[in-house]
């Protein structure tokens, strides 16, 4: 009896083209599209310093010492400080990405619009929103009380960064991953198939189900493992596809 539901079973979910082409089909379409998507990714450049000049007509000691900071420790910018006329040249000449002018107000100059002109002007967005912020605090409280020597103590670090590997963290593989699940709760569907295809009050099919001879519980049983075997042979093929064609 087993063997006689198994294959029926086995042969109504094959004849199933809606049910073959979201579980199967459609995930191996949908992973050939994040390859070529997302393939290029791993041979872009990696961040590098972005070089700017400094232009200091008026003394601004917090935004110098910023700025010394931001190239010297965590290594964003490759500063040079020059003059006004130095600095123009060389922007034309694409040697700076940019060059930030201090007079009454710090001004960013540059020649062209990309992802690292868009990093100097939000940087100099956030230096101006947060000294505005300071200096309005300091109009309307009193900070002479406040401990600034202890505003710039080293707080102790309680956590330690330890990876699990030695391997490098491919992002990546982040999205295959997804979709691997994906295509896991998508196998889920064969299931509910069964759970309706089972239910007398939903199809003739079904009724006829529920007054034959053998158990529900074991035809459920033995329609569930058609499915179940359906699933991970389509699961084997899609990993298969990953591994060997597209190399993931």
């Amino acid at each position: 009896m087993f063997k006689h539901i198994f294959i029926y079973r086995l042969k109504v979910l094959l004849r199933s083209k809606s049910m073959i082409f979201w579980t199967l089909f459609f995930p191996i379409a949908l992973s050939i599209l994040f390859y070529f998507a997302f393939s290029g990714l791993r041979t872009t450049d990696s961040f590098h310093s972005i070089p700017v000049a400094y232009v200091e007509e008026t003394e601004n000691p917090v935004f110098s010492s910023l700025l010394e900071v931001l190239s010297q420790e965590n290594e964003l910018f490759d500063l040079t400080v020059m003059d006004e006329s130095t600095a123009k040249d060389a922007l034309e000449s694409n040697e700076i990405t940019g060059y930030f002018q201090s007079k009454e107000t710090v001004t960013l100059k540059v020649a062209s619009n990309g992802m690292d002109q868009s990093i100097l002007k939000s940087f100099l967005d956030r230096y101006e929103q947060t000294s505005a912020t300071i200096e309005r605090i300091a109009l309307t409280s009193d900070l002479s009380a406040l401990d600034w020597d202890a505003l710039y103590e080293d707080t102790p670090v309680s956590i330690n960064q330890t990876p699990i590997s030695n391997s490098e963290l491919d992002l990546i593989l982040s999205f295959f991953y997804a979709l691997i699940a994906m295509t896991c709760f998508y196998g889920g569907y064969f299931g509910l198939e069964e759970i309706i295809h089972i239910q007398g009050d939903l199809s003739k099919l079904g009724a006829r189900l529920n007054i034959s001879p053998v158990h529900k519980l074991k035809t459920l049983l033995y329609s569930l493992s058609a499915s179940a075997f359906i699933v991970i042979l389509e699961m084997s093929v899609f990993l298969l596809f990953l591994s060997t064609v597209l190399k993931v």
